[in-house]
């Protein structure tokens, strides 16, 4: 399966696909941003914006996170929105709404992911969608982190050069890593979505049971989505390019 294939499923069927990345935090937009680093490389054309549903808790490390988002972003090749007018204080639906029409895609966690503001952003996507009420909106990619997706159909590889790439970016975030050096785990996270993607994905009707999505051992690294909308028998695996 190729990125064509996959964009023949996303809304609007793009040529040169326009992304928005809505992560919970600064940090979310690399933990779980393969699927558009990986656009924006081999899909000529691909923009991809990022917009943080917030700047974390902590007020007096707001600016500081911006800018670890900025360094993170220029590392990736994605473009970090500018701050809304209100500051530093979590996105509004409101606020997010009118700008949804401008996207293919949007990339943000799935509304079970575990973590209190990642559900919130999850659910304040879904209401942002509601008040654009637009003919044809985007398609959605969720992702998950803090607690397993219950039905990914997508599962994008990442060669070693992407888990270098994330693991860079994920260093610009260094207030976080200072506390917690989850970019060190980077590797094995991604090598157990790869276990539970061969299990989980869907299989072509017809498909033996017990038959594992794709070779095992072919796929060493990888990140799980789910794409919305999608029938539900179809799954995509993007194997990265040989390098």
């Amino acid at each position: 399966m190729n990125f064509q294939d996959f964009l023949e499923a996303v809304a609007h069927r793009p040529a040169a696909p326009r992304v928005l990345l809505f992560p919970p935090h600064p940090d979310d937009e690399t933990l779980t941003g393969l699927l558009p680093l990986r656009l924006r490389e081999e899909v000529p054309g691909t923009r991809v914006d990022v917009l943080p549903a917030t700047y974390g808790s902590n007020e007096e490390r707001r600016p500081a996170r911006r800018r670890e988002l900025e360094a993170a972003c220029a590392v990736l090749g994605f473009q970090p929105l500018p701050v809304p007018e209100t500051g530093f204080a979590p996105v509004e639906a409101a606020q997010l709404a009118p700008i949804l029409g401008n996207y293919d895609l949007v990339v943000a966690p799935h509304h079970l992911d575990g973590h209190p503001r990642h559900r919130k952003t999850s659910l304040l996507l879904r209401h942002a969608l509601k008040l654009a009420a637009l003919p044809s909106p985007p398609s959605i990619a969720e992702t998950d982190y803090w607690m397993p997706n219950d039905a990914p159909n997508l599962l994008v590889e990442a060669s070693p050069r992407h888990l270098e790439t994330l693991k860079q970016a994920l260093e610009c975030h260094a207030g976080e890593v200072a506390r917690n050096d989850y970019h060190l785990r980077l590797a094995a996270w991604m090598s157990d979505n790869v276990r539970r993607a061969a299990e989980w994905l869907p299989r072509p009707v017809g498909t033996p049971r017990g038959t594992p999505a794709f070779p095992a051992g072919t796929i060493a690294y990888g990140t799980l989505y789910k794409l919305r909308p999608l029938d539900g028998r179809r799954s995509f695996v993007i194997p990265a390019p040989a390098e």
